[in-house]
């Protein structure tokens, strides 16, 4: 019998890291919004005012980390993001963000920043672009009374839900370019209105860890039932 009970211990020990590998281990973001041309600056050659768009990427739930940069932003993480413009072509990127380039690299705000995250990127030409995209409340938790997102001294975590609303007085997608002339320097940019979305993922197996797994499933069961028939 204690045989018996020590096969079904390691049957649910099986089963218990079976739905470990099942929890949930990303975020993906989704933004739904609209550009309005900046009272100061020209547009962006990637967008047109009007232009209603969509930004999806999905980041490890742990992506903020205990090190934050100057100023209260999470560290330079690589991201690989899908934005689609309805009046342009589909803009599907792959790049490395690296200590030395900025492309593709995603930083999450603080909380008393207004939350939300920048991405930096180029586009086929070589311009530069960045999202910066700033929320109306607290993004991170825990979120201490202050609101002070990394001050509290605990190394926050992504919250999951929405929509969160878009702060469309403070964010933009910006262009560095030379064909772009501001008061600013080479700089154009278009303000963004709308939503962002955070909907945790589950972690799928890989086909050989499903296949080891229910290996070791079988090669338990015909144990068990072996053990089964010597004792009763």
């Amino acid at each position: 019998m204690r045989k018996l009970l020590t096969i079904v211990a390691v049957l649910v020990l099986s089963a218990g890291f079976a739905a470990r590998i099942a929890s949930a281990d990303t975020v993906t973001y989704t933004v739904t919004g609209t550009f309005s041309a900046d009272p100061v600056l020209q547009s962006t050659s990637l967008s047109n005012p009007g232009d209603a768009f969509t930004l999806t990427f999905s980041v490890p739930s742990n992506v903020l980390g205990p090190n934050p940069l100057p100023g209260g932003m999470s560290g330079n993480t690589p991201v690989t993001f899908t934005y689609t413009d309805l009046t342009t072509p589909s803009l599907s990127l792959t790049q490395t963000c690296t200590p030395t380039a900025v492309a593709s690299c995603l930083n999450f705000f603080t909380p008393n920043q207004g939350g939300l995250f920048s991405i930096m990127f180029t586009d086929p030409s070589g311009t530069l672009f960045m999202f910066e995209l700033v929320g109306a409340g607290c993004f991170t938790t825990p979120v201490p009374s202050n609101c002070g997102g990394y001050t509290d001294g605990t190394p926050p975590t992504l919250i999951t839900g929405g929509p969160f609303t878009i702060d469309d007085t403070m964010s933009v997608l910006g262009e560095m370019s030379p064909s772009c002339v501001s008061p600013f320097g080479p700089f154009c940019a278009d303000d963004i209105s709308g939503t962002v979305t955070a909907t945790p993922s589950a972690a799928v197996p890989e086909p050989s860890s499903l296949l080891l797994l229910g290996s070791g499933f079988l090669a338990l069961g015909g144990f068990a039932r072996k053990r089964l028939v010597a004792l009763f």
